[in-house]
């Protein structure tokens, strides 16, 4: 991984319980799988719509980060898929969300991989490098990992999760 600041998603191996996240019987910590530690999030897809655990960095919820429109960020996770899981099209992600000037929210995509190809049985590395818009004024210190619309039952587990911001804006005149 790129190396500038520290790790903003300071759960993101999911070894601390009693960090605040999104997630009821579909999204849960699971010793099941890991890639390192001792546990990993589960996300066993229920058929309908967008599966997503809010990875928090703080017991009581969200913490907002400061940033600057044109900062860059790099993100990182590791995905397994389940023996049972058959072949998809549809999409895993982990997203950055950040709100603008305004106070609207809206979010950036740093890793992709086509469910198909979180290989089941085996860690699968999603990642990439973001430039936030330049309306960007705060980046909310949840990290969305999750899946778009899958078929019922399908089950990923997630592990080793990073956001870094690699650079600051660069001023132009």
């Amino acid at each position: 991984a790129l190396q500038r600041g520290s790790n903003l998603a300071t759960n993101g191996s999911f070894e601390n319980t009693n960090l605040y996240i999104y997630k009821d019987a579909n999204r849960d910590f699971s010793t099941e799988q890991k890639r390192s530690g001792t546990q990993s999030l589960k996300i066993v897809h229920d058929g309908s719509n967008w599966i997503i655990p809010y990875l928090n960095s703080d017991t009581t919820g969200v913490i907002q980060i400061p940033v600057a429109g044109g900062d860059v960020f790099y993100c990182e996770a590791y995905v397994y898929g389940h023996a049972s899981n058959v072949t998809t099209t549809q999409t895993l992600w982990i997203q950055i969300y950040y709100q603008n000037v305004d106070t609207s929210y809206g979010n950036v995509t740093c890793g992709v991989t086509v469910g198909g190809l979180a290989l089941n049985g085996v860690w699968t590395k999603i990642g990439g490098i973001v430039t936030l818009p330049s309306t960007a004024t705060k980046i909310a210190g949840i990290w969305p990992v999750g899946t778009n619309t899958l078929p019922a039952n399908q089950t990923f587990y997630w592990d080793d999760v990073i956001v870094r911001e690699i650079t600051s804006p660069t001023a132009t005149n």
